[in-house]
């Protein structure tokens, strides 16, 4: 399980601590922005969550930048397998 909470500069891990980071910014019900970073990478990513009303419901925007060029594929397949496809499930059960 992750671990974490809303606040600016709270330090987290994920997926057994092959994910770290921290909580740049976070605006309730709007949008986190986070700094990642994956195994040896040289540099964390950011990654930036924005919640936007859509139609009745809420669409989850997902923009992650500065990922190193040889994780991209193992990256973006990641995102769909382990984090957004999941919490699509969730939300539609």
């Amino acid at each position: 399980p992750a671990q974490m909470d809303a606040r600016v500069g709270t330090q987290f891990v994920l997926f057994g601590g092959n994910i770290r980071g921290s909580n740049l910014e976070a605006v309730p019900g709007q949008k986190l922005v986070q700094a990642w970073t994956a195994g040896d990478w040289p540099q964390p990513s950011t990654v930036t969550f924005t919640l936007v009303p859509d139609a009745g419901g809420t669409r989850v925007e997902l923009q992650h930048t500065g990922v190193p060029d040889d994780a991209h594929d193992s990256i973006d397949s990641g995102w769909d397998k382990s984090y957004l496809g999941p919490m699509q499930k969730m939300f539609e059960a």
